[in-house]
């Protein structure tokens, strides 16, 4: 009923373990300690080792991280008609943050703080974020979704004109599931690009923390401009399927182009 609170126990929990994050890593570290003797003659078994104790220390906080946007949208996306712009809005200005974290964190935070110091001042700004979203959610009594069944009425008319209208029922179903499933799978394709360019560029501008910094900041930057623009365009939209297809379609295109073009030195 209160989503701003929800959203401030979320960043209040964030920064507390980015606080106690050497803290995993040292234990992490003595368990691959004990660990590697058995492990190591094995590249099956050390890359299993790695990745479950990988899995034990980032999974909790990147849990709590993706609770953040679905939190905020629950609050700000209260109308169907807004929902597109809003959550288009809300995603690109947290990926435009993300970008500007990642870029001033890899050239500059590292260098002048270090490791330790850049970490703790990430927590303290979570903590920070989490305080001040507690205190609003005070002023905050209910959600603002409506429950009535004349707004989930309205609301599930609305959902359906959004994609081709058919008599069939099952039809209208089929299609929502094919648009979800290729949402998932672009998912799934949009982190393996991360992996193979940075495989790709790696070759250009060498293995170094800077190559690593400019992958992630210019791919999230991407994905926040284009958020915020068909967040704009998606209101003035008419067959947003259609043109989902097309996003896709131009993403497998760009990138053929952008691996396979000829690279002049």
């Amino acid at each position: 009923t209160n989503p701003v609170r929800l959203y401030a126990w979320l960043e209040l929990a964030i920064g507390v373990y980015a606080l106690i994050f050497p803290l995993m890593i040292a234990i992490a570290e003595k368990i691959y300690a004990g660990l590697y003797p058995a492990v190591a003659d094995s590249f099956t078994l050390i890359t299993v080792a790695r990745m479950v104790l990988a899995l034990g220390v980032m999974l909790l906080p990147t849990l709590l991280m993706g609770g953040t946007l679905p939190t905020l949208l629950t609050y700000f996306a209260n109308r169907l008609a807004t929902l597109g712009h809003r959550s288009g809005l809300i995603y690109g200005l947290n990926a435009l943050g993300a970008a500007l974290g990642s870029f001033l964190t890899g050239y500059a935070l590292l260098e002048l703080l270090g490791v330790a110091w850049t970490n703790a001042l990430a927590g303290t700004l979570n903590l920070t974020i989490g305080l001040l979203a507690w205190i609003l959610s005070r002023f905050v009594i209910n959600s603002p979704l409506k429950k009535d069944d004349a707004a989930i009425s309205r609301q599930n008319a609305c959902a359906t004109s959004s994609f081709q209208r058919t008599d069939k029922p099952h039809a209208e179903r089929a299609q929502l599931i094919l648009v979800i499933g290729a949402f998932t799978i672009s998912g799934f394709v949009s982190m393996s690009y991360e992996a193979i360019w940075l495989r790709y560029l790696s070759f250009y501008f060498h293995e170094t923390i800077y190559l690593y910094t400019g992958i992630i900041t210019f791919f999230v930057l991407g994905i926040g401009v284009g958020s915020l623009v068909c967040g704009y365009l998606v209101s003035r939209i008419n067959h947003p399927v259609a043109f989902l297809g097309l996003l896709q379609a131009g993403i497998g295109v760009s990138t053929m182009l952008a691996i396979y073009a000829p690279i002049r030195y």
